[in-house]
């Protein structure tokens, strides 16, 4: 089995294209610790 690079972003923003487009009264944003950590990781500024 070969890896493979995944462009996680792109992920993230078809997921959340999908949610936010979806006609359901009620969601869950499952990517914000992903999110978070991911920024805390590359020292994105909190403020």
């Amino acid at each position: 089995m070969e890896s493979e690079d995944i462009n996680l972003g792109y992920l993230l923003q078809q997921d959340i294209k999908r949610i936010a487009s979806s006609e359901a009264a009620v969601f869950t944003l499952g990517h914000c610790n992903l999110i978070t950590a991911l920024c805390r990781h590359n020292k994105v500024p909190e403020k």
